[in-house]
């Protein structure tokens, strides 16, 4: 009876000895899971933030976060990247376990992040190549080239439009009845909206547009992580932007003047 007994308490100890070993802070199931981070890369717009999130953290750990290149992108103590300018950084986050009593403090590689800063703020997009065909031809915009937009490249569109013509007006509203002139009165318009629901597209009808001054594009005129500002030809146009005049005169022959 009492070897029963006795069996009985080692067996009761040792299963008490397993629940507190897996339960309690530091146990085994805790232990397993080490500090990992939520991305390993993504975008940000140059002059805007986004924070590294970091899953499984641990109270009693620092956590600390550094770039290799800062020019790039730099990085704050709570893990905020900003973006300078465009091209790509990394940024490393370590976790540190401080020092207690005789034990030195532990310093463990938790990742990187693979950060990309956008080079531009609006972007004119390029034509998409069509396996077996010729592409598409350019139309001149000064030394840039904007290629027309062709039922191939474009996929179902859930952005909002703003549209440019030569024979419409800045006083117009930008829609496809009442167009604006110029390129400069789309971008103020387009500085007004909102670029959190999806693409901005401003599509260029065909024509000859006059730029008497440089079209400047700031962090104003960027888009956001859920739609970009896309500047375009209409459909088979091919609009002609030019920092110069068109002459329209009536020549005469020399004998005539």
């Amino acid at each position: 009876m009492k070897h029963k007994i006795v069996r009985t308490c080692m067996a009761f100890t040792l299963v008490s000895a397993m629940l507190l070993t897996v339960c309690l802070p530091g146990g085994v199931s805790q232990a397993a899971k080490k500090a990992t981070l939520k991305q390993k890369k993504f975008t940000v717009m140059r002059g805007k933030q986004k924070k590294i999130v970091i899953k499984n953290k641990k109270k009693n750990r620092k956590y600390t976060f550094s770039s290799n290149k800062k020019k790039i992108a730099t990085v704050s103590k709570k893990g905020v990247v900003t973006g300078k300018k465009g091209g790509t950084a990394i940024i490393t986050v370590k976790e540190i376990t401080p020092a207690k009593k005789k034990k030195k403090k532990k310093t463990r590689k938790v990742g990187t992040v693979k950060v990309t800063v956008d080079y531009f703020m609006c972007r004119i997009p390029g034509p998409t190549p069509v396996p077996s065909q010729t592409p598409a031809p350019t139309a001149a915009i000064g030394n840039t080239a904007v290629p027309p937009a062709t039922k191939t490249e474009e996929p179902a569109e859930t952005g909002k439009k703003i549209y440019v013509s030569a024979q419409g007006s800045d006083s117009g509203d930008g829609s496809k009845t009442h167009p604006f002139q110029s390129i400069s009165r789309a971008k103020e318009a387009v500085r007004s909206m909102d670029k959190k629901s999806g693409d901005i597209i401003v599509e260029i009808a065909d024509g000859f547009y006059p730029i008497g001054e440089t079209i400047q594009f700031t962090a104003e005129d960027s888009g956001s992580e859920k739609g970009a500002v896309i500047y375009r030809a209409a459909e088979g146009a091919k609009p002609v932007l030019s920092g110069g005049r068109k002459l329209e005169t009536a020549w005469q022959k020399a004998e005539d003047v």
